[in-house]
């Protein structure tokens, strides 16, 4: 019961629980155990023919509910909208990924037409963000102008610790 409770309750910042972590918690049990434990609860849930199962996601444990429940869920906590990006928009944030911080006037000169609307629809997407002086952010040397950034957002849709890790163009391969 305690790992289910835990696995129920979930880690503070979302991210899977480990059976290490999960063992810690609990005298005398060690992750090997908890990897048992996982086992037969999903035994269980199958047998009593629950709407949620425990899945292994990367290094840890998440509940959530089985893919035929997937409707259910988007009805009861609004449908994710899966949204494109224009090529002109992907070709604004790769400017400012790669540029970063920049200026919009920067984004422009680069693109060779304004990127204004592009920049602030990307903003309001959550996948850039504009620092403005005064700020805590660190300016370009000898601007006083508002740079933009791409966010944690950005980091996480690319699977990315940061935008270090990007590829560049000596890493592609060309075959």
């Amino acid at each position: 019961m305690i790992v289910e409770g835990m696995l129920f309750v979930g880690h503070a910042d979302g991210k899977p629980l480990t059976n290490r972590s999960m063992a810690s918690h609990i005298r005398d049990v060690s992750p090997q155990e908890v990897d048992l434990l996982i086992a037969e609860l999903n035994e269980i849930y199958d047998r009593a023919g629950t709407c949620y199962s425990i899945v292994s996601e990367g290094a840890g444990y998440r509940m959530q509910l089985r893919p035929e429940h997937e409707a259910l869920r988007q009805r009861l906590s609004g449908r994710t909208k899966q949204v494109k990006l224009t090529p002109q928009a992907i070709e604004v944030l790769s400017v400012v990924a790669y540029r970063q911080p920049v200026s919009a006037e920067d984004v422009t000169r680069a693109r060779g037409s304004r990127s204004d609307a592009l920049l602030n629809q990307l903003i309001r997407r959550g996948l850039l963000q504009l620092d403005r002086p005064g700020g805590q952010r660190e300016l370009p040397e000898g601007t006083g102008k508002p740079v933009y950034r791409t966010t944690d957002r950005f980091n996480q849709l690319l699977n990315i610790k940061s935008p270090a890790e990007l590829p560049h163009s000596e890493d592609l391969d060309d075959n």
